[in-house]
């Protein structure tokens, strides 16, 4: 019984990972910009705890587990159905504006009133820590709101900042005159990750609030986040059509905001003059129009492909990963290499049957045949080198000739000037960790299994009796510490693919 009341628990508390996101998204379908979409998940979240305070103010806590267990089934399902009632009554809204974006919400302000509260809690725990013989421990829990309290609010104000200076695309063609780069996606995908990895690696290509994020722990970039600075660096300023459902212009490209009458000829007209025209490899579904009209207007030499690296594949190799990770958050899983090339096969491009892999760039020949400039690719300039490269003077610089694996015998791809080497290996025989991944997993498999037979059958009953709470519901504490176990072993040895 205890058992079942822990697994219930646990299946309810999993939905809170995903909900706010699933309700933000709902909120923005029903026509509600960044501002409201967020209020309506804060004000569901706040009917949902007024609901289950009143439901379970008087309800019997002498059970504390049974008692848990209902507070997260109540929490979670009054969440849930207040999201839904809020958007069943609350009017529908246009949510397309074109045009300049008129932000109303103060973000100076609050970033200052955010860090104001922060410095109060700093001065609080300081004073805590000099009127009292000892230091209060529970003070010193609080000195890392401080920080990240006063991070959140430095970044709203330099957002306002930035925003009041925002330039339009036609004042930042006018400030730098070479050829732009255009950026072509599904709106719908542009928070979608393109780099994920440490912020001591790739921290300092992050924009935007996961700034507030040290080294050591994980970042999500998107694509334009993670190329503009290199592409106007080396080639020219980096502009977009703007999504009229945008509140604020995210971080990256300069965006223009046509209307639905207008934004097939002003892409037109930004395609010809474009210096080179980037985008990710994905579905081409929302952007058939854009695809066809370059092909037939014979403008595919400038169209320029960009795969994810290897950090951001490899999270979706593992099908609990896929589900813990990426999928809770809404994000879209990569578009295998079969289905993007027949999807731009169908609109007259001709691309090779075979997948170049993570960290590819490739582009088009005078009759749409695929050009690969390199792959492997992790880092901008990575990426960047070859494309201006080939921009400049049709030079492949990157890693494009094919070669065989004299190890394994696999095809993968080095730079031109490594193809005489004596010994070339693929990527995954150039990684020894492979095998240490796979001895640690072996090592977490057996400790499982030797900490599961002895926490079933009472073995450890003595040692879970010294922590309150979990003294009292051991096989419970087990289950949860074999799933965290397991968990990790996913992570730690993802799906190998069998090409490089």
């Amino acid at each position: 019984m205890v058992f079942l009341l822990a697994v219930a628990m646990l299946a309810a508390i999993l939905p809170v990972f995903w909900l706010p996101g699933m309700q933000y998204r709902r909120a923005r379908r029903h026509g509600y910009r960044a501002p409201g979409a967020i209020a309506v998940v804060l004000a569901s979240a706040g009917i949902a705890l007024c609901t289950t305070v009143a439901l379970l103010w008087n309800a019997e806590k002498a059970d504390g587990l049974r008692f848990s267990t209902l507070l997260s089934i109540t929490a979670t399902t009054s969440w849930w159905m207040a999201g839904r009632l809020l958007l069943a009554v609350l009017p529908r809204q246009a949510g397309r504006v074109f045009g300049k974006r008129h932000v109303a919400f103060p973000f100076p302000l609050a970033g200052w009133i955010i860090s104001a509260a922060g410095a109060g809690v700093g001065a609080i725990v300081v004073r805590s820590w000099f009127t009292e013989r000892q230091a209060s421990l529970s003070g010193a829990r609080t000195v890392w709101l401080t920080f990240v309290l006063i991070a959140i609010g430095q970044y709203l104000v330099k957002r306002g900042r930035d925003l009041a200076h925002e330039r339009p695309l036609e004042q930042g063609l006018v400030d730098d005159p070479r050829p732009p780069v255009l950026y072509l996606r599904a709106f719908n995908q542009e928070s979608q990750p393109f780099a994920v990895g440490d912020a001591s690696k790739y921290g300092k290509f992050v924009e935007g609030w996961q700034k507030v994020l040290s080294p050591g722990q994980r970042v999500e970039i998107p694509f334009e986040q993670y190329f503009h600075q290199s592409i106007e660096k080396r080639i020219g300023p980096f502009v977009a059509l703007g999504s009229p459902e945008d509140y604020v212009p995210p971080h990256g490209a300069l965006r223009h905001y046509a209307t639905d009458d207008t934004w097939q000829r002003e892409l037109a007209q930004l395609a010809r003059t474009a210096r080179c025209i980037v985008a990710e490899v994905g579905s081409s579904g929302n952007l058939r129009w854009e695809f066809e009209h370059l092909r037939s207007k014979r403008l595919q030499r400038k169209l320029f492909f960009f795969s994810a690296p290897e950090a951001t594949v490899a999270q979706w190799r593992s099908s609990i990963a896929r589900f813990l990770g990426p999928r809770l958050r809404g994000l879209v899983p990569p578009v295998d290499w079969k289905t993007f090339s027949s999807e731009l096969g169908s609109l007259g491009y001709e691309l090779s049957p075979d997948d170049p892999g993570p960290g590819s760039l490739l582009t088009f020949d005078s009759k749409g045949r695929q050009v690969l400039l390199t792959t492997e690719a992790d880092l901008p300039d990575d990426f960047m080198e070859p494309l201006d490269d080939w921009l400049s003077g049709k030079k492949k610089t990157g890693r494009c000739i094919p070669v065989k694996c004299s190890k394994c015998g696999c095809s993968f791809h080095v730079r031109p000037e490594h193809t005489e080497s004596a010994s070339l290996l693929c990527r995954l025989c150039r990684s020894p960790h492979r095998s240490l991944r796979r001895a640690v997993v072996a090592v977490l498999a057996l400790a499982s299994g030797v900490f599961g037979f002895l926490a079933y059958n009472g073995s450890l009953d003595s040692f879970f009796a010294g922590y309150p709470l979990v003294g009292d519901h051991p096989r419970v504490a087990a289950t949860v510490i074999l799933g965290v176990l397991f968990v990790v072993a996913m992570y730690v040895n993802p799906l190998q693919v069998d090409s490089p």
